[in-house]
C-alpha cells in the first residue's frame, strides 16, 4: 500500500516535471517561430525597399553588370545576400557569388512562388555559399508578366546563435523553476500529510482500545472539520461502549438469574451465550465460543438443536435423567442468531400423565358397569309394561350418552398420550369418503337432508393415519347431520398447495362469532339444550383438533348465524408430509 506523503509528492512532482518540460519547449518553439517570422518579414521589407533600385537595371539586359555591382555593394551594407533571377532561372546578379558560376535557380521553392505572383519563403542549405540560409523572393512585374525575381537571404547561423542563446536562458529558468517546484512540492506534501498522519495515529489508538486519544487542531479547514468530527465520534463511541457494557452486565446478571436453561447460537452453530441452567442441563464445561456439536454433551439437547438448525423445528419435549424439559427456539430480532430455551415441565408432565391415567382408568372402570346397565335395560325391555318402558327409555338414553362420553374421553386420552404413535400411510381421500359418508345417508334421509360429496379437481393422496382421519371425518359429518334440520350437508374436497382440505358445510343455524374460538375446547358445546337432546359430549371437535395437530395439519371453523357453518381440516399430501413422518407422535 502506498503512503499518502509519497503519493502526494509524486503527484506534485509529475505536475512540476510536465510543466518544466512542456513550458520551455512551447516557449522556445513560440519564440523561435516568432523570430523566424520576423526574419522573413525583415527580408521581405528589405527586398521591397531594394526593388525600385534594382527594377530598372534588371529589365535592361545591357545593365546586368551594373546590377551585379550594385548587389555586391548593397549586400554587405545591409547584411543580407541579394540575388536577381530571371524567369528562366538564370542568375543575373548576386552579392555573394559570381552570377555566371551559379546554376539555374528556376526550381528553387521561393523563386517558384515569386514567379506565380506571391512572396516566396524557404530555408535550406545553399549549395553556392555552403551555409544554411533563410530566403525571401518577391516578383518584379511588367504589366501582366514577371520577367525577374528579387531575392534576399540571411545566413541561418546568425539566427541559430540567437535561438541557441534564447534556449539556454529558457533552460536556466526551467531548471530554477524545477528546483523551486520540488521544494514547494515537498513543503506542501508535508503540510498536507502530517495532519493526516496524526489523525491516523489517533484512529489507530482508538482501534486498539484507547478512547482517551484525541486529534489535534489543524490549519486546513477541511482537516480541522475532520479532526473535530473524529473527536466527537470517539466521545460518542466511548459513551456508547460504556452504555453497552452496562447493559451487557445487566443482561448477563438477568441471564444468570433465570432458572430455565437458555443458550444463544450464531448462524454457524457457535455458542455465543449461555446461563447456568443450560450448562447444568447440557454441558460439562464452558461452551461459549465453541460449536454446539462439541460443546453440548447431552445427546437429547444436541439432537434438538441440530434439528432446529437443519429443518426448522420450533418446539418439543425431551427427557433428561427422569425430568421433562419443554424446548423452544426463536430468532433474536432481525439477526440470524437463535435463542434456545429449556424449561423444566416435569411437574406439569406428571400432572398431565396423572390426568390421562385418571381419564383412562375412569373410562375403563365405567365402561363395564355401563355395559351391564345397558344389557339389563334391554333384558327388562321385553317384559316391561308401557309405563315401565317409559322409564327404561330414559335409562337407556342416558346410558348411551354416558357410554359415548366414556368412549370420547378414552379416544382423547389416547391422542394426548405421548406413547401413542400414528400409523402413517398413503391414504386415498376419495376411497375414505366412499367408506365414511354412506354411514350417514339413512339419518340424512330421515331428516330430509341432501348429503353429497363435492370433489374439486384431482385430489392427491395424503399422508396420515387412516383410522384417525376417519374419526375426524365421522365427527364432522355426524355433527353436521345432527345439528342441521333442513337443507343440505356437503363434503367438499380440494387440493391447496401441499395440503388437501376437507370441508364439511351445512345449512344449519350457524354459530355466534364470539364463541367460535372455543368450539375446539374440551366439553364446550354451543347449545347445551340441543346437545343434551342429541347426546353430544362436547369432545368431538377437541378430538378433531388433536388428531389434525398430530398430522401437522389444522382445523378451522367459519360460521355465520342463520347461514350455516363450514368446518375445515387440512391434511398434508403424501410428498409433503412424508418428510415429517419421524416427528408425528401422539
Amino acid at each position: 500500500m502506498k503512503r499518502i506523503f509519497s503519493s502526494a509528492f509524486r503527484g506534485y512532482l509529475l505536475v512540476i516535471l510536465v510543466l518544466t518540460v512542456l513550458t520551455p519547449l512551447v516557449l522556445y518553439e513560440t519564440l523561435r517561430s516568432r523570430m523566424t517570422n520576423n526574419a522573413y518579414g525583415d527580408l521581405e521589407r528589405t527586398a521591397r525597399a531594394l526593388k525600385p533600385s534594382f527594377e530598372e537595371l534588371a529589365l535592361d539586359s545591357s545593365s546586368y553588370g551594373k546590377l551585379d555591382s550594385l548587389a555586391k555593394w548593397m549586400g554587405p551594407e545591409l547584411g543580407v545576400r541579394i540575388t536577381v533571377i530571371r524567369s528562366d532561372g538564370k542568375v543575373i546578379a548576386d552579392s555573394d557569388a559570381e552570377p555566371e558560376e551559379l546554376e539555374s535557380h528556376r526550381t528553387r521553392e521561393e523563386v517558384i512562388r515569386a514567379l506565380r505572383g506571391s512572396t516566396g519563403r524557404s530555408s535550406r542549405l545553399s549549395e553556392s555559399v555552403g551555409r544554411n540560409m533563410l530566403y525571401t523572393a518577391i516578383p518584379i512585374c511588367v504589366e501582366d508578366s514577371i520577367p525577374v525575381v528579387l531575392r534576399t537571404s540571411l545566413n541561418f547561423s546568425q539566427f541559430r546563435e540567437a535561438t541557441k542563446e534564447m534556449a539556454g536562458n529558457i533552460g536556466l529558468i526551467a531548471g530554477g523553476a524545477l528546483l523551486v517546484g520540488l521544494l514547494a512540492a515537498w513543503v506542501f506534501s508535508k503540510r498536507l500529510t502530517d495532519p493526516i498522519k496524526r489523525i491516523a495515529a489517533v484512529a489507530s489508538k482508538v482501534r486498539s482500545g484507547d478512547f482517551s486519544a484525541r486529534a489535534e487542531p489543524c490549519d486546513t479547514v477541511e482537516l480541522q472539520e475532520l479532526a473535530v468530527s473524529i473527536n466527537d465520534m470517539i466521545a460518542r463511541t466511548e459513551n456508547l461502549i460504556g452504555e453497552l457494557s452496562t447493559q451487557n452486565n445487566q443482561s448477563r446478571a438477568i441471564l444468570r438469574s433465570i432458572g430455565e436453561g437458555l443458550a444463544v447460537l450464531g448462524p454457524s452453530g457457535r455458542v455465543l451465550m449461555v446461563n447456568r441452567g443450560f450448562v447444568s442441563i447440557a454441558c460439562s464445561g464452558d461452551p461459549v465460543g465453541k460449536n454446539f456439536r462439541e460443546a453440548v454433551t447431552n445427546p437429547e439437547v444436541n439432537s434438538f438443536i441440530a434439528a432446529a438448525i437443519e429443518d426448522g423445528t420450533r418446539e418439543g419435549n425431551i427427557e433428561i435423567e427422569g425430568k421433562t424439559y419443554a424446548c423452544s427456539v426463536a430468532r433474536a430480532g432481525e439477526s440470524n442468531r437463535k435463542v434456545f430455551t429449556f424449561r423444566d415441565v416435569t411437574e406439569l408432565a406428571n400432572l398431565a400423565r396423572i390426568k390421562r391415567d385418571f381419564a383412562t382408568n375412569v373410562s375403563h372402570e365405567l365402561r363395564t358397569p355401563l355395559t351391564a346397565i345397558k344389557g339389563f335395560t334391554e333384558t327388562l325391555w321385553t317384559e316391561a309394561s308401557e309405563e315401565q318402558r317409559k322409564y327404561l327409555r330414559t335409562i337407556q338414553r342416558n346410558t348411551d350418552r354416558l357410554i359415548n362420553l366414556v368412549r370420547d374421553v378414552q379416544i382423547l386420552s389416547e391422542t394426548e398420550d405421548p406413547s401413542t404413535r400414528l400409523e402413517i400411510e398413503k391414504v386415498d381421500v376419495e376411497e375414505m369418503l366412499r367408506s365414511v359418508v354412506p354411514l350417514f345417508t339413512d339419518r340424512a334421509e330421515e331428516k330430509g337432508l341432501q348429503l353429497s360429496v363435492d370433489l374439486r379437481g384431482r385430489v392427491p393422496p395424503v399422508s396420515g393415519d387412516r383410522f384417525r382421519l376417519e374419526q375426524v371425518l365421522v365427527n364432522l359429518v355426524d355433527n353436521a347431520v345432527k345439528y342441521t334440520e333442513r337443507g343440505s350437508v356437503t363434503v367438499r374436497v380440494e387440493a391447496r398447495g401441499d395440503y388437501v382440505v376437507i370441508a364439511v358445510a351445512d345449512t344449519g343455524p350457524g354459530i355466534p362469532r364470539d364463541i367460535q374460538p372455543r368450539l375446539f375446547e374440551r366439553f364446550f358445546v354451543a347449545d347445551k339444550a340441543r346437545s343434551r337432546r342429541t347426546g353430544g359430549t362436547g369432545l368431538g371437535l377437541a378430538i378433531v383438533k388433536h388428531i389434525m395437530s398430530l398430522h401437522c395439519g389444522w382445523a378451522r371453523v367459519n360460521s355465520t348465524p342463520g347461514s350455516g357453518s363450514i368446518f375445515s381440516v387440512a391434511v398434508p399430501v403424501w410428498s409433503a408430509a412424508a418428510r415429517q413422518e419421524g416427528r408425528r407422535e401422539a
